[in-house]
C-alpha cells in the first residue's frame, strides 16, 4: 500500500462511463532513471495483485511538473476494480493524487447510498447511470473537492473526442468536469451485476457489457427533467380565523435549488413581482409545473392547480387537511414536497392514563405516595392529554376531545392540528378491568394500559410520566 500512496493516479474517461479506468504510475524525479521507474511499477503491480485484478500495463502521455509532455508506463485498472483500492488509499493518506481519487470514490459511494442515481443515455447511445439529483450542498461539496484536485490527478492531455475544441495544442481537462465524470463512472458500475439483467427483465441499466439503447434517450431525458428541475415546490398551509369555523388554504411555494434562501409564492413568480421572484431562472415556471404534476399524482386535491392560469392556492376541506396530517403528507415529503403548517399550532397530541388519585404536593415532595391497590375497589383511572410539548391540559369534562370533529382542535393553551381519526373517542370509556386477585400485581403497576387496538402511556400520581404514542 505504501507504493500506491506515493504513486500518481489519474482518471481516464471512456464510453460508456463504466468503462472508465484509473491509471497509476510512479513519479520519476530523474529522467534517466527509467529502469528504476519500471522496477517500481512492477513492484506496484505485484502489490496490487493481492488486492484486486492484475490490471494492464500501458504507455501513457502525461504533462510533468515542468509542463513538459512525457511518456510513462502506467498500471491501468477498471473503475469497478479501482474503487475499493482507492478508498483504502484515502484511509491511509490525505494528500496526493491517489488519495484525492480515494476521496472522490468515497463521495460517489456516499451519494449513491442515498439513492441519488438517475438513468441516462450517453452521447454515443449507451445506457448509463449517473449521480443525481444533487442538492445545493452536494454540488458545493463537489466543487470544493474539485478545487482541491492536485495537478497530477488531471495531467493527461485531452485526446481525440475528449477535447471540446479539437484544434490547437493539447489541453488538460478541467478539474470539475473530470471529477463529475469519475463520479458518474462509479455510479454506472454500482447497480450492475451478473444477476441484474434477470432481475430487471433486460440488459438495459443492468448488464455490465456495453449496449446501445438510443431508443431510451427521450425517456431518460423526461426522468431527468422531473428530478433535476431548477426549483422545488412546497405547500404553505394558511389558516383563516376570520370566519367560523376557521378555513384552511394550501398556497404553492417555489424554492431555488442553488440558493436555499430563494423562496417565493408561485403567484408572485407568475406575475414577476418582487425581488425573490426575479431570482428564479427563466424555465422555473415549467419546472414548477412538472413538480406540481408529480405531487398531484400523489395527492389529488392539488389537481385543480394544474388547470389554473396561475397555480396560486387551493381551498382545503377538513378531510383533506386530515389527509395532509397523515399518509398524504408523508407521500409528498418523500417526493420532496414539504408541507409548512402555521406557527403556534401543535401537531401532536399525547394521551396517557393516570392511575390513582392526585397526591398532595407535600406527599409528592417527600416520596410518600398513596398505594394503588385496594381489596375492595379498583384504582381510579384518569385520562390526560398534552398538546405538542406543553404540559397536561387541565382536567375537564370527559367529552372535551370528542367534540373536536375538525382537524383543528381548540384546546387551551394551544390549538392542536390532529387527524380526525385521532380526535374521535374510543368505542368504550377508559375503565379498569375486572378485579381478579392476582398472585402479583404486574398489570396495575405497568407503564401502559390496554384498550381495543390502542396503547396508552400510564403513570401513577406524582410519578414519572411514560408518554404514549403521539396523537
Amino acid at each position: 500500500m505504501s507504493g500506491l500512496i506515493s504513486s500518481h493516479a489519474v482518471f481516464l474517461p471512456a464510453e460508456p462511463p463504466r468503462a472508465g479506468r484509473i491509471a497509476f504510475w510512479q513519479p520519476d524525479p530523474d529522467a534517466d532513471a527509467d529502469a528504476d521507474a519500471d522496477a517500481d511499477l512492477q513492484g506496484l503491480r505485484h502489490e496490487l495483485q493481492g488486492l484486486t485484478g492484475p490490471g494492464t500495463l500501458q504507455e501513457l502521455t502525461v504533462v510533468a511538473a515542468d509542463l513538459r509532455t512525457v511518456t510513462v508506463s502506467a498500471l491501468v485498472l477498471p473503475v469497478a476494480d479501482a474503487v475499493a483500492l482507492l478508498t483504502r488509499v484515502r484511509a491511509a493518506a490525505s494528500a496526493g493524487a491517489a488519495p484525492f481519487w480515494g476521496a472522490a470514490a468515497l463521495l460517489a459511494l456516499r451519494l449513491a447510498a442515498r439513492g441519488l442515481l438517475l438513468p441516462g443515455v450517453s452521447p454515443a447511445g449507451y445506457d448509463a447511470w449517473r449521480l443525481g439529483p444533487l442538492e445545493a450542498a452536494d454540488l458545493a461539496e463537489v466543487r470544493e473537492l474539485a478545487a482541491a484536485m492536485p495537478p497530477a490527478a488531471h495531467c493527461v492531455p485531452l485526446g481525440p473526442g475528449l477535447d471540446p475544441d479539437g484544434d490547437g495544442p493539447a489541453r488538460l481537462p478541467a478539474p470539475e468536469p473530470l471529477l463529475r465524470a469519475f463520479l458518474d463512472a462509479v455510479a454506472d458500475t454500482l447497480p450492475r451485476s451478473p444477476a441484474a439483467p434477470a432481475a430487471a427483465g433486460g440488459p438495459a441499466y443492468a448488464a455490465v457489457e456495453p449496449g446501445l439503447h438510443p431508443e431510451l434517450r427521450e425517456w431518460a431525458a423526461e426522468v431527468a427533467a422531473e428530478h433535476e428541475a431548477g426549483v422545488r415546490v412546497s405547500l404553505r398551509i394558511d389558516l383563516d380565523t376570520s370566519c367560523e369555523p376557521p378555513a384552511f388554504r394550501a398556497v404553492l411555494q417555489m424554492h431555488g435549488l442553488a440558493d436555499a434562501a430563494l423562496v417565493a409564492d408561485a403567484a408572485d413568480v407568475w406575475a414577476g413581482a418582487g425581488a425573490a421572484a426575479a431570482g428564479f431562472p427563466p424555465r422555473a415556471r415549467l419546472d414548477a409545473l412538472r413538480a406540481l404534476r408529480r405531487a398531484a399524482r400523489l395527492w389529488r386535491p392539488l389537481a385543480p392547480l394544474l388547470g389554473a392560469a396561475v397555480p396560486d392556492s387551493v381551498d382545503l376541506a377538513d378531510e383533506e387537511v386530515a389527509e395532509l396530517l397523515g399518509e398524504a403528507g408523508r407521500a409528498l415529503a418523500a417526493d420532496g414536497v414539504q408541507v409548512h403548517w402555521p406557527r403556534g399550532l401543535a401537531r401532536t397530541l399525547t394521551a396517557r392514563a393516570v392511575v390513582g388519585r392526585p397526591a398532595p404536593a407535600s406527599a409528592a415532595a417527600s416520596g410518600d405516595l398513596p398505594g394503588l391497590l385496594s381489596p375492595t375497589a379498583a384504582p381510579p383511572l384518569t385520562r390526560r392529554h398534552a398538546p405538542g410539548r406543553q404540559g397536561d391540559l387541565p382536567a375537564g369534562p370527559p367529552d372535551l376531545l370528542p367534540e373536536a370533529r375538525r382537524p383543528l382542535a381548540p384546546l387551551r393553551p394551544q390549538s392542536v392540528l390532529v387527524a380526525s381519526a385521532h380526535a374521535r373517542p374510543s368505542p368504550s370509556p377508559l375503565r379498569p378491568g375486572p378485579r381478579v386477585p392476582p398472585p402479583a400485581a404486574p398489570a396495575p403497576l405497568s407503564t401502559h394500559g390496554a384498550r381495543p387496538r390502542r396503547r396508552r402511556g400510564c403513570r401513577r400520581p406524582g410519578g414519572h410520566p411514560h408518554p404514549g404514542p403521539g396523537r
